[in-house]
C-alpha cells in the first residue's frame, strides 16, 4: 500500500483529514477479506480543493483490488450478453452524449477515436453508424463487454483495459478524439493518466472526460455518512477541483452539460463532459477558488446534519452484533 503525503493533483502537503469511510459491508469483507488494501483514509487539499483517498494500492495489490469490483459494485452487466435494461439505458445515454459532442463540433467522419472504458462499444457504434466515423478503438474492464462489442456490434479494435491505465493499447497510434469514461475518479495515478492521454493525441486533438461525478450532491445524503463512499472512488470531485486538476495537467477546459435532468440520487447534480485540448499547465498557486462552498465545506455541513443518524445506525449494528464496515 502506498500512502500519499501530498495532494495527487497540486502536490500540496498541508492536508485536512476527512472522516469518511468506504461502502464495504460485513458481507463484502467475508468475500474479499479484511485487509489493509481497502482502507481509503480520505483527505482534503485546501489549495486545489480536491478530496481524495490517501491510500493507493501498489502494483502487487492491484489485481486483487480490481478482482472484487464486480462483487462490491454489483456490476450485474458484467456478463455476455449484457442485460437488456443496461443496453437500453446505454443507448439512451449515448444518443444524448454523442449528440452533444456533434453539436460542439467535435465529430467528423475522417477522425480517429479512442474510447477508454467503452462499456460494450455503444458510443463507438453510434459514431460509426450515425456519423460515419470508421477509425474507432475501445478499451474496457470486462471481457463480456469486449465480446459483445466484437460479436454483436462488429467493432474490431476493442481490447482489455489495464486497471491502472498504464497502457492505452494499440501500439503507438495517436487519436483525434479520446473519450475517457469515469477514469479520473478511479485513477490511482490521476496526473500520470492525464499525461498518457495527452501523449496519444494527434496535433489539435481533444480529450473528453465524462461521467466524472460531481460529489458535492452526495454530501447532503444521509447514506454517505451511514454507509461511506464508493470504495473505488479515489478522487472525490467537484466541478472546480476537476477543472483545477485538468489545468494543472496542461488541459484547456470547457464544460458541456449533457444531462440537464440530473441524477436524482446525487441531489440533482449531474455529470459533465469536459473538453480538454492541450494547453500550458498552470502552477499550483494559480488554481481557482470560487465563492461557493468547497467539497470539504459540504462534508462538514453534511456531517453536522447527519451525525445523529450515523450514531444511531452504529449503535443498532453493534447491538445486533453486525461487524462494522471498514
Amino acid at each position: 500500500m502506498d500512502k500519499l503525503t501530498s495532494c495527487p493533483a497540486c502536490n500540496c502537503g498541508d492536508l485536512v483529514d476527512v472522516g469518511l469511510g468506504t461502502n464495504l459491508t460485513s458481507e463484502h469483507i467475508q468475500l474479499i477479506g479484511d485487509t489493509a488494501i481497502w482502507q481509503a483514509d480520505y483527505a482534503s487539499c485546501p489549495n486545489c480543493e480536491l478530496m481524495f483517498a490517501r491510500n493507493r494500492q501498489d502494483e502487487t495489490e492491484t489485481d486483487e483490488y480490481y478482482a472484487a469490483f464486480k462483487v462490491i459494485e454489483k456490476r450485474d452487466y458484467a456478463v455476455y450478453p449484457p442485460p437488456q435494461k443496461f443496453i437500453d439505458a446505454q443507448e439512451s445515454f449515448s444518443e444524448r452524449f454523442v449528440g452533444r459532442l456533434a453539436e460542439a463540433g467535435l465529430i467528423n467522419a475522417s477522425m480517429s477515436v479512442l474510447n477508454v472504458r467503452t462499456e460494450y462499444g455503444v458510443h463507438l457504434a453510434r459514431l460509426r453508424d450515425v456519423y460515419g466515423v470508421q477509425d474507432v478503438y475501445g478499451l474496457d474492464h470486462f471481457e463480456s463487454n469486449i465480446e459483445y462489442a466484437q460479436k454483436d456490434l462488429a467493432l474490431k479494435n476493442i481490447e482489455l483495459l489495464d486497471p491502472r491505465v498504464a497502457d492505452l493499447g494499440f501500439g503507438d497510434l495517436k487519436f483525434d478524439l479520446i473519450l475517457a469514461n469515469h477514469q479520473l475518479t478511479h485513477a490511482l495515478e490521476p496526473m500520470e493518466i492525464l499525461a498518457r492521454f495527452k501523449n496519444r493525441l494527434k496535433p489539435g486533438g481533444t480529450v473528453v472526460f465524462y461521467n466524472e461525478l460531481d460529489h458535492m450532491g452526495i454530501m447532503d445524503l444521509p447514506k454517505t455518512f451511514r454507509r461511506g463512499v464508493i470504495s473505488f472512488h479515489k478522487q472525490l470531485l467537484t466541478r472546480n477541483s476537476l477543472e483545477n486538476m485538468l489545468k494543472l495537467a496542461g488541459y484547456a477546459t470547457s464544460f458541456i452539460d449533457y444531462d440537464p435532468v440530473g441524477i436524482k440520487w446525487a441531489s440533482g447534480r449531474h455529470s459533465m463532459v469536459i473538453g480538454g485540448t492541450p494547453a500550458k499547465a498552470i502552477k499550483p498557486d494559480q488554481v481557482s477558488h470560487p465563492g461557493s462552498p468547497s467539497l470539504y465545506d459540504a462534508y462538514e455541513a453534511g456531517l453536522a446534519k447527519h451525525s445523529r443518524i450515523g450514531l444511531l445506525d452504529k449503535a443498532k449494528r453493534l447491538l445486533s452484533g453486525e461487524r462494522l464496515s471498514a
